[in-house]
């Protein structure tokens, strides 16, 4: 095999054609466009994971910033006030009668505080 035959067989697939330049760059603008659609894309989809993010993270505020408003050293006191005076008034008997009714009370409450809290915040 001489140098001709190894060099014919090494550059066989290169493109020789007329107008090489033209394509190369119609090619290369396909490419940097293609390129700038996927850029695009993924801004969009970052933009609206980090919107998400925000608004979760607003929500876990309020909460934090609502327990710490109802929440505190008063309302921790006046709780055991409560079942202190509650334990000392009533027996054992009476207390274990009275239990379900508040628990079924404090769920309800618990259960209409969203729909309500914002009412009396309006007032």
């Amino acid at each position: 095999m001489n140098l001709d035959t190894k060099l014919a067989a090494l550059f066989s697939g290169l493109d020789t054609r007329a107008d090489f330049n033209a394509r190369l760059l119609e090619r290369l603008h396909k490419e940097i466009a293609e390129e700038a659609r996927r850029a695009e894309e993924a801004l969009r989809l970052e933009q609206l994971r980090h919107r998400i993010a925000t608004r979760e993270l607003r929500s876990s505020r309020q909460w934090k910033q609502a327990f710490g408003r109802y929440v505190n050293l008063e309302t921790v006191g006046i709780g055991a006030l409560a079942g202190l005076l509650i334990t000392t008034t009533w027996s054992a008997d009476q207390i274990r009668q009275v239990v379900p009714a508040i628990a079924t009370a404090l769920g309800l409450l618990l259960a209409v505080a969203p729909v309500l809290l914002p009412l009396l915040r309006r007032r």
